[in-house]
């Protein structure tokens, strides 16, 4: 497909070329959601496609970035926004992943050049990387 979000289209494209052949892609997402908000969306959208007979080989979240923003904008609410917090919502939403789609379904959870965003930048003040 030619439209959809850069980086679906740009990953089914990479996929496609190095397997040899091509990649049925499906992109679902929350715009400013956290990892609970794209379970919540995402989830339906999987059964969704394996209801109709297209189980997922694949499943690549995008997430974490909107958690941290949430950890520093409210950060005396550490219990629920913690590292472990969010390690613990991501895991769920693997398992549910899995769950609603096949046990063999890979899960990829791209590492993002946080580190590449400015310097005076909010999040440049914990790196995300400590999530991960």
């Amino acid at each position: 497909s030619n439209d959809g979000p850069a980086f679906p289209k740009a990953f089914a494209k990479t996929l496609s070329q190095r397997l040899g052949h091509p990649i049925h892609w499906r992109s679902a997402g929350v715009d400013g959601g956290d990892v609970n908000d794209i379970s919540k969306f995402c989830l339906d959208i999987i059964r969704e496609e394996t209801s109709a007979g297209r189980t997922p080989n694949a499943v690549v979240l995008l997430c974490g970035t909107n958690d941290l923003k949430k950890l520093i904008a409210n950060p005396l609410q550490l219990r629920s926004n913690s590292a472990r917090a969010f390690r613990d919502r991501l895991s769920r939403f693997i398992r549910d992943v899995r769950d609603a789609s096949s046990k063999e379904t890979t899960v990829i959870l791209p590492a993002l050049p946080t580190h590449k965003i400015d310097k005076q930048h909010a999040l440049n003040v914990v790196p995300l990387t400590f999530f991960l």
